[in-house]
């Protein structure tokens, strides 16, 4: 197994390198492409505490457009919690998951 940890405390997104737009700062935590009729499981640990909780979503590529595969948004308590996320990708060519 293996995997990766990030820890975001009190960071404003801009300060961890963003794409970002009018609304909202955006950091890609995650970006791996899945190959054309593969399946790829991601499992992860996330909490998200505080007034100032954005939204963490996970998204796939499918021709132009993103498909939306999991989010939470705002507070989810003072715990960690754990998700799965299960990625097929059945369109022709390699796809890209984000997690952001």
């Amino acid at each position: 197994m293996e995997g990766y940890i990030l820890i975001l405390i009190g960071l404003l997104a801009s300060q961890v390198g963003t794409f970002s737009n009018a609304e909202q700062d955006t950091v890609v935590l995650f970006n791996r492409q899945v190959e054309e009729g593969k399946v790829m499981c991601l499992h992860f640990w996330y909490k998200m505490h505080g007034d100032s909780v954005g939204r963490l979503q996970v998204r796939i590529l499918r021709g132009e457009r993103y498909t939306h595969l999991w989010s939470k948004d705002g507070d989810q308590g003072d715990a960690w919690r754990q998700s799965w996320v299960t990625v097929n990708n059945t369109d022709n060519g390699d796809a890209p998951v984000s997690m952001l």
